[in-house]
């Protein structure tokens, strides 16, 4: 389904329009931005504002793969949130 115009601008204006993960800023940037499910929805995440972030897409990339290796090594999620965090 995606996520709604109005939660994705909301997530925009909290970052600050940075990337939430390098802080990269959004409107100087010539790389896409997108919005990254912090747990993702493979992993029970849903699309509420606060599991959404803003994220550069090589961000988003880099992070989804440590959350993947940690949860199929059965490390809790949210350790792998803390420590990109």
């Amino acid at each position: 389904m995606g996520v709604k115009d109005g939660t994705r601008q909301f997530v925009r204006e909290r970052a600050k329009y940075l990337c939430e993960y390098c802080h990269s800023p959004e409107r100087s940037s010539s790389d896409r931005f997108t919005i990254d499910h912090l747990v993702p929805q493979s992993l029970g995440g849903s699309d509420e504002d606060k599991n959404l972030a803003l994220a550069l897409i090589r961000s988003h990339k880099s992070a989804y793969r440590v959350i993947r290796a940690r949860a199929m090594n059965n490390f809790p999620v949210y350790y792998s949130l803390i420590v990109l965090l």
